[in-house]
């Protein structure tokens, strides 16, 4: 009976021992995941504001656009005006007409 009972009480510790490094194991797989979705919402972050940065850049540059094509539009409003005869008085008002 004696080495029935060290037998048994050796599987028992086996068994704990076998079911900590399953505990273990789940806990670390539990702590890579974590890890993992931590990257992703990261990664998400990043592209998000790249996306915001390159819209922003993108607004600017048609603001610029918008901007020159007024300038223009104003130069050549004026240069009409010159070509035509205009008073510099009826040049003025006309430019402050659009400003």
């Amino acid at each position: 009976m004696l080495k029935f009972e060290r037998q048994v009480k050796n599987n028992d510790k086996s068994v704990e021992l076998e079911e900590k490094k399953f505990n273990h194991s789940v806990a670390l797989e539990e702590k890579k995941w974590d890890h993992e979705i931590r990257l992703e919402e990261k990664k998400l972050a990043w592209e998000k504001d790249d996306k915001e940065k390159y819209q922003s850049f993108e607004m600017a540059k048609l603001e610029r656009l918008a901007s020159q094509e007024h300038i223009c539009k104003k130069y050549d409003l004026i240069n009409q005006c010159v070509v035509s005869g205009k008073s510099t008085e009826q040049i003025e008002r006309l430019e402050n007409l659009f400003k």
